[in-house]
């Protein structure tokens, strides 16, 4: 799981929740003081990296327009020993749950 609106305000979007209909929305600011932002931003020499894991794709779609937005590096962190559909199941003793749950847990 990934902490969406933390990384979604950091990147300078709005963040609005539904509740009757449990959606997310997430939007570019327009606002003049955040497109100043954005371009002081830009002028500095720092680059921002946006680095990531997705076992199913979802995470990965996020990261890319993360980074489009930022205009930032992208990274995919790939597990040496991929994800199967079983190491996926939550609903069981998977190998995803046993990892978050392990806190020496480094897979390479």
């Amino acid at each position: 799981m990934i902490p969406i609106r933390f990384i979604a305000e950091s990147f300078k979007f709005d963040v609005a929740w539904d509740n009757e209909t449990q959606k997310i929305t997430i939007t570019k600011k327009s606002s003049p003081d955040s497109d100043a932002a954005i371009k002081e931003t830009d002028n500095t020499h720092s680059k921002t990296l946006v680095v990531y894991f997705s076992a199913t794709g979802t995470t990965k779609k996020l990261a890319e327009k993360f980074a489009a937005a930022a205009n930032a590096d992208i990274f995919e962190i790939v597990p040496k020993d991929p994800y199967s559909v079983s190491d996926l199941n939550y609903n069981a003793d998977c190998r995803a749950n046993r990892e978050q749950n392990d806190d020496t847990a480094r897979p390479e």
